[in-house]
């Protein structure tokens, strides 16, 4: 899969629109340039030209002159050098993850098939990660789904440091999840995927709707889910008519409690599993965050064939990263690359697909067996084991890799330095 990338057909899109409307023209002597929904379909249908979720999603026209777009009405956008994203905070690794376990008795509700958002909120709600999150008793789900805002004008911010008054009016929102507690509302939004920040608008659209609706606080939780694992971010806007108010006030991240595995049952993973020579077609690994490889997998569980297009547009991967981690799902045995259309495309193998229909604490087995087949992981895992040590050592995983592979160059060797203690980090996280 080569590094360069043609046009997807989003971007083809807006390249005809920006000339067709001269948009960057009348943005050289305005704030911002109102188009309309019809206008957009004249190229493509606006519901998929207008779905920036992540900064990454924009196309490279936005993202050269510092564009993005924000809906005014149910019909009409307003584009200019608005700030519309907020990174994500990083939940730091010595912040301890909470365990939690999920109710035995629910027969109509699984945590082993989580393939939506849907079903990733269901699961937090049961085994009471949003009531410990929230502090809350009781929570009660009330709203959820489509629905339009009243008239409201709010400030945003430039990247020319400039200031921006809009006045939306009922806009088309969609709210994941609403839950109320006699002391607030909590309107959520969620993802089972990474990305490294998220547009504000899925948070203060809603928030100022529903603010007029209720006298009690309306409080923000962004939350994501993979892998058994949820991260939660509680946020709040210090000034309710200042969109770029946004504050991170509360983060943490929690574990599905029999997901894990106790040191015993590492040490017979590590006893059964035979060790297999390397396979000098494939080339070791570049993938540092092992997560994103997993949820990887977990979207192509039910997308079943992405191009690798379609992994670096919706899935914050740049083409190269995109390579990157296809190459270390191949490594591990998971992916394979196939024909989609003409293009190359990337499923699940055959063992891919057997590990990740597997229960999510069958699953972390079958991973870490997969990672252990091979001897540098296994040898740095050792080290760490025996040890005692919780943080990475660099120095001695270099030694390792020097030894294994004495013509890496330096570089090469740090970057491959990262992905081994990344990898067996991991597998140290899901240890009780």
């Amino acid at each position: 899969m080569a590094d360069e990338q043609l046009p997807t057909k989003n971007q083809r899109a807006w390249i005809r629109l920006f000339e067709k409307y001269h948009v960057l023209q009348r943005l050289a002597s305005a704030p911002y340039v109102e188009i309309t929904a019809s206008e957009i379909n004249t190229e493509r249908e606006a519901r998929l030209m207008t779905k920036f979720d992540h900064s990454y999603q924009l196309p490279p026209l936005f993202q050269q002159y510092k564009l993005t777009i924000l809906p005014l009405t149910r019909g009409s956008y307003a584009i200019g050098r608005f700030n519309t994203f907020h990174p994500f905070e990083k939940i730091l690794d010595i912040t301890a993850p909470r365990r939690v376990a999920f109710p035995a008795f629910l027969e109509s509700l699984t945590y082993n098939s989580i393939n939506s958002e849907a079903a990733a909120i269901h699961v937090a709600h049961a085994s009471g990660i949003l009531a410990d999150f929230t502090q809350e008793q009781q929570l009660h789900p009330t709203v959820s789904g489509r629905m339009g805002t009243e008239a409201f004008d709010f400030q945003i911010g430039t990247h020319d440091q400039q200031v921006q008054t809009l006045h939306a009016t009922n806009v088309q929102v969609e709210i994941d999840a609403g839950y109320e507690s006699d002391r607030a509302l909590y309107l959520l939004e969620a993802k089972n995927h990474f990305a490294g920040d998220f547009i504000v608008r899925q948070l203060y659209y809603p928030y100022r709707l529903w603010r007029e609706r209720v006298n009690k606080p309306v409080r923000l939780i962004y939350q994501i889910y993979s892998d058994g694992t949820y991260w939660l971010y509680e946020y709040r806007f210090t000034d309710p008519l200042n969109y770029n108010s946004i504050t991170c006030l509360r983060k943490q991240k929690y574990i599905l409690d029999d997901t894990l595995l106790s040191l015993r049952e590492l040490g017979a993973l590590l006893h059964k599993t035979a060790v297999v020579p390397e396979d000098s077609t494939l080339p070791f690994p570049q993938a540092d965050k092992f997560e994103r490889l997993i949820n990887l997998c977990e979207v192509l569980e039910t997308q079943s064939v992405l191009n690798k297009e379609e992994i670096a547009e919706n899935y914050d991967f740049t083409p190269r990263q995109a390579n990157y981690y296809v190459a270390a799902g191949r490594y591990l045995g998971w992916l394979e690359e196939c024909e989609l259309n003409g293009e190359r495309g990337v499923r699940l193998s055959h063992d891919g697909q057997e590990c990740f229909q597997l229960s999510l604490a069958a699953r972390r087995r079958r991973i870490i067996e997969a990672v252990l087949r091979h001897q540098l992981f296994r040898d740095v895992l050792l080290f760490y084991l025996q040890e005692s040590v919780n943080v990475p050592v660099r120095r001695t995983v270099h030694k390792l890799l020097q030894k294994a592979m004495p013509s890496l160059s330096t570089a090469t060797i740090e970057r491959r330095g990262y992905t081994l203690i990344a990898w067996v980090q991991w597998i140290l996280d899901k240890i009780v």
